[in-house]
């Protein structure tokens, strides 16, 4: 069975009784294409151990086997995730919420792929980033727009304090876009994959809460919220300054409190 393709999508829908659920986020694969290149992407020996989120009705999940048997996936939606147990005895699912997840449970090192529902994609990818190192990277299909922010550099109206969240945590690369007929129903909006590879981060955590407050008046230079701060120029906004940056005026900033 390849659920890639529409018709065949639809006809194992109507077997479960079911169908894509807005409420879900649910906008299933039918791109055979988009599902190899995202399992390319994602470098899969036998050896390593997967972690598939949202798999719904197993388009990519089905590919993945060829790859490895070490599989887990992560289904919120009930149908799914007995139907994907049922045809795939040999891999671990649970019917679990992914924003909720224990995943310290699961083995160590882990590759995560997803193509993620987009109302919860920031949340999930901000929980696994900080998971490093039992999670090295993630692969995952998210909406074109939050791609672009994620990698996004500085002086740019997309830039803000996720893509320095994601910096502080990975190295993110924009793999992919693909287009909105890719998907069943097909979204408003185009998608992109992107490829996260976690890592220690190099500065205190607590430069997150500061680096939000700066892009709240993203428009004001950041000397007027924050002070003068050596090396970095006097009208700056926070959309100019580099991760490096904010560590640095954080630290002048502490400093001058004490």
């Amino acid at each position: 069975m390849s659920l890639s393709r529409l018709s065949e999508l639809k006809r194992f829908l109507q077997s479960l009784d079911t169908h894509p659920k807005k409420s879900l986020s649910q906008n299933f694969l039918i791109n055979g294409l988009v599902v190899e290149q995202l399992i390319n992407a994602a470098d899969i020996s036998k050896d390593d151990h997967i972690v598939e989120i949202g798999p719904g009705p197993g388009a990519v999940t089905e590919q993945m086997l060829n790859k490895t048997q070490n599989l887990t996936t992560i289904e919120l939606d009930l149908n799914f995730a007995n139907s994907l147990q049922k045809r795939f005895p040999a891999i671990k699912t649970f019917e679990a919420n992914a924003l909720e997840f224990d995943y310290t449970q699961l083995q160590s090192p882990l590759k995560v792929i997803s193509s993620l529902p987009y109302s919860v994609a920031a949340d999930i990818i901000k929980k696994l980033i900080r998971l490093h190192p039992q999670i090295t990277t993630l692969t995952v299909i998210i909406q074109k727009e939050m791609a672009d922010t994620i990698c996004a550099q500085p002086n740019n109206k997309i830039y803000g304090p996720f893509t320095l969240e994601c910096q502080l945590f990975a190295t993110a690369q924009y793999l992919f876009t693909i287009p909105a007929n890719s998907f069943y129903p097909a979204p408003k909006i185009e998608s992109a994959a992107v490829q996260l590879t976690t890592k220690q981060p190099e500065y205190d955590l607590k430069i997150l809460p500061f680096i939000y407050q700066a892009f709240v008046q993203r428009r004001k230079m950041v000397r007027k919220i924050i002070g003068e701060v050596e090396g970095i120029p006097e009208n700056a906004r926070a959309e100019n300054l580099t991760l490096e940056q904010f560590a640095k005026a954080w630290l002048s900033n502490n400093n001058h409190k004490h």
